[in-house]
């Protein structure tokens, strides 16, 4: 529980400092809902994504059976019809419940390094891959991950 308080303060953080130069996303849809797998959800999920800054966006995802919260910069900033290099840190909470061979509340840690595209349109394009850590009351281990998100801007 101390490992998750730790890093969603550091998700904090990271969101409070880059609310700066919003004048510079005039005329940009700053909203997505997109479809995703794995990322702010582990399996599958929905997800909110805004754009808080000329380089980062905060995300907030659902899936089965859980929640999750991110970050995302883009060193060379957000624009439109345009490939895009992306770093963050995403976190989630997930209850597998009672289950007899994996049961239980798993906590994951993700930073993701990939590619983003966001169409003039309102198409939305994520995909990223990188280390983990999953832990649990008893043990952490360190996975690779990724994430799969389709969505559109508004």
């Amino acid at each position: 529980m101390k490992n998750s308080r730790f890093l969603f303060t550091g998700l904090l953080m990271l969101f409070v400092i880059s609310l700066n130069g919003q004048d510079e996303l005039a005329g940009m849809r700053r909203n997505a809902i997109s479809v995703n797998a794995l990322g702010t959800s582990p399996f599958v999920g929905v997800t909110y994504e805004r754009i808080i800054s000329p380089k980062g966006t905060f995300e907030i995802g659902v899936g089965i059976p859980s929640v999750g919260l991110g970050f995302k910069l883009y060193p060379s900033g957000i624009q439109e019809q345009k490939l895009l290099f992306h770093v963050g840190a995403t976190a989630n909470v997930t209850d597998l419940g009672d289950g007899v061979l994996i049961g239980g509340i798993l906590y994951l840690a993700y930073v993701p390094v990939g590619i983003s595209f966001f169409s003039s349109g309102g198409f939305n394009f994520g995909l990223d891959v990188g280390p983990s850590l999953v832990f649990d009351e008893d043990e952490s281990t360190f996975i690779p991950y990724g994430n799969l998100k389709l969505g559109y801007r508004f």
